[in-house]
């Protein structure tokens, strides 16, 4: 009988790329599953500017939609070649394909020091919440970020080895990134720093440096300018759901790593989280290596300008995300120079990852459950509790009734239910009141009830029983149709209490 042939074992390589091959399973696994649910108030504004494009005369009367902050340009251009009656997967893959793209060139990057870097970046970019919540919904985010990986690893590669090629591929990638959301300025920003310093230590002089930056960066600072200018008397901004500077850079520190932004409340995370970064960063510059230049300006020096100098500005934690990516990769770093050392810093590596995977399961596990929003779901309970036309007012006439109007256009509802504008409500009260958003616009006259608080959109609000409005129309809570993590919208469905219509 012959005997069976012994199985080659595999080699260090096989297995490394084995692993890899599995990390990014898992990532594409994970965003698929993440761009399921309804699209969103801002997805569904897209479309509605889409909408309003599509149906102006000349290009002078769409080209406006262009400087709506809402508008992510290139994300939009491609909704508006898909139409407006696409499947919200079709709309949302070219960010699942960004998505899983930055896993792979996250892996690339720490690969050119060594492999274990290589599978330590990638995981974390693989399994972090944030790179998998903006990589699985339709806007411009997750595109600008594969273009930010993509930029630096361009360069770097420029730097070690000058070609036309390359320095071309550079500058294209920037200008793409930039046009899928201007947040990659800080990108562009950082690299030219990196890239003014190896150029001046490598040529000695001022000239040739500059000379050097301008082939790198010259058009884009051009295109960013020329944007710049026409954008001055034209930027529109869209959206009311922003936090204080500090709070949104705290969210994404905490959130990025694994760490619940409602608990704990204290800033001691961020600031740990701070410190073991510019350790990482430090430990680069010890090492001769002028990345560390990059990763300080774009990972600490970005944000905590934003927070020292930013006075009272108000942003949103996603505007963030560049520092968030690229704080990974650094962390990615440390954490691989770490496991050079003894058994306990192996040690400690190992548990930092294990708490990171923990920690971000159990952020995506909450966002898995509650998504961005339940509108479908909301709006066929409305119908089938309602005889005939169903009626429906909102806090947000705006972002409510813009959501309301798309589902039930997209459900086939739209002889059904019908979104009631303020002056209408005031003197016919609607039937059904939507709450959303989350928070009530002081100006108006509708008051938001006793015992209403709010922790922001990952904690958990306590709905009154009752909203009074005008002071004579009672409204009961009816449904909750909730909503978790950066995105989204929770909406509180009340019906009019029998006893109180006029």
């Amino acid at each position: 009988m012959a005997e069976a042939p012994e199985k080659t074992p595999a080699t260090p390589r096989q297995s490394q790329l084995a692993m890899l091959g599995g990390i990014v399973l898992v990532a594409g696994l994970l965003r698929i599953w993440a761009a399921e649910g309804d699209l969103w108030i801002d997805e569904v504004w897209s479309l509605y500017n889409v909408a309003l494009a599509l149906t102006t005369a000349t290009a002078a009367d769409w080209a406006p939609l262009f400087f709506h902050t809402n508008t992510h340009p290139l994300n939009t251009l491609y909704m508006a070649v898909l139409g407006l009656d696409a499947t919200v997967f079709a709309y949302r893959l070219p960010s699942i394909i960004s998505g899983i793209g930055m896993v792979v060139l996250a892996a690339a990057i720490g690969w050119r020091r060594s492999p274990r870097e290589g599978l330590i970046a990638a995981a974390l970019i693989a399994l972090s919440y944030p790179m998998v919540h903006y990589s699985a919904e339709a806007r411009g985010y997750a595109p600008m970020l594969l273009a930010a990986l993509a930029a630096y690893t361009l360069l770097e590669t420029w730097l070690e080895n000058p070609s036309p090629g390359r320095a071309a591929g550079f500058v294209l990638v920037c200008l793409l990134g930039f046009a899928f959301h201007q947040s990659f300025l800080a990108v562009e920003a950082g690299l030219g720093l990196w890239a003014a310093a190896v150029l001046f230590r490598r040529l000695g002089a001022v000239v040739p440096t500059l000379a050097r930056l301008v082939l790198l960066f010259g058009l884009q600072a051009v295109a960013v300018t020329a944007y710049g200018v026409v954008a001055l008397g034209n930027l529109v901004f869209g959206g009311r759901v922003m936090l204080p500077v500090t709070d949104s850079v705290g969210v994404m520190a905490k959130v990025a790593f694994g760490i619940d932004p409602a608990f704990p409340v204290s800033p001691a995370p961020v600031l740990v989280l701070a410190l073991l970064l510019a350790g990482a960063i430090w430990a680069a510059r010890r090492r001769g290596d002028l990345t560390w230049i990059f990763f300080g300006f774009v990972v600490l020096a970005f944000p905590l300008g934003y927070v020292l100098f930013g006075g009272g500005t108000i942003t949103t934690p996603r505007y963030f995300l560049p520092s968030a990516v690229f704080a990974l990769i650094a962390a990615a770093r440390g954490l691989s120079l770490l496991m050079e050392g003894n058994r306990w810093t192996r040690a400690l590596v190992v548990a930092a990852l294990v708490l990171f995977s923990a920690g971000n399961g159990l952020l995506l596990e909450k966002f898995f459950a509650a998504g961005r929003g339940h509108y479908t779901d909301a709006l066929r309970h409305i119908t089938d509790a309602t005889k005939g036309e169903a009626r429906i007012a909102g806090y947000q006439q705006f972002t409510v009734g813009m959501t309301v109007n798309h589902y039930a256009q997209a459900q086939g509802l739209a002889a059904k239910v019908r979104f009631v504008a303020a002056a209408e409500d005031t003197e016919n009260p609607a039937e059904w009141f939507i709450d959303g958003h989350l928070f009530t616009d002081p100006d108006k006259d509708v008051q938001a009830p006793p015992g209403w608080f709010i922790e922001g959109s990952f904690g958990k609000r306590k709905p009154a029983n009752r909203i009074i409005r005008h002071g004579r129309t009672a409204y009961r809570l009816e449904a909750v149709y909730p909503h978790w993590g950066l995105s989204g919208d929770t909406w509180l469905v009340y019906r009019l209490s029998p006893a109180a219509k006029p």
